[in-house]
């Protein structure tokens, strides 16, 4: 509604070209078809490792910004992008790094002496 008013008062609204409906369009049916899939993959396969399988758009959108647009992503963006890998890998696997690093031997190992 919003956008609706911003666009009549402010800019000039025209209809827009065919190829750019049929972007729309076809932008609109991929996320449709992004959903089901996604939840069938987590119907079949553990949520952990879809997560980890999801959270690699972050690489194929920087792959596709660099390879197709010819637009170098800055150290922000990869920090970022490098961030949310991490923490999402890190909450993956959170029982198996907890189980290697057991802070119980630890600190009894030390009150037996």
């Amino acid at each position: 509604m919003c956008g609706s008013i911003g666009l009549f008062t402010f800019g000039q609204p025209s209809c827009p070209a065919y190829d750019e409906w049929l972007l729309a369009i076809a932008i609109g049916v991929l996320g449709l078809v992004q959903q089901y899939v996604l939840v069938w993959a987590v119907q079949l396969e553990s949520p952990a490792r879809v997560t980890i399988v999801r959270q690699m758009q972050i690489v194929l959108a920087y792959s596709v910004q660099i390879v197709l647009f010819g637009v170098m992503p800055t150290w922000t963006d990869l920090l970022g992008a490098g961030l949310v890998l991490g923490t999402v890998v890190a909450i993956t696997f959170e029982k198996t790094i907890t189980g290697l690093c057991d802070v119980k031997n630890l600190c009894s190992s030390g009150e037996e002496a």
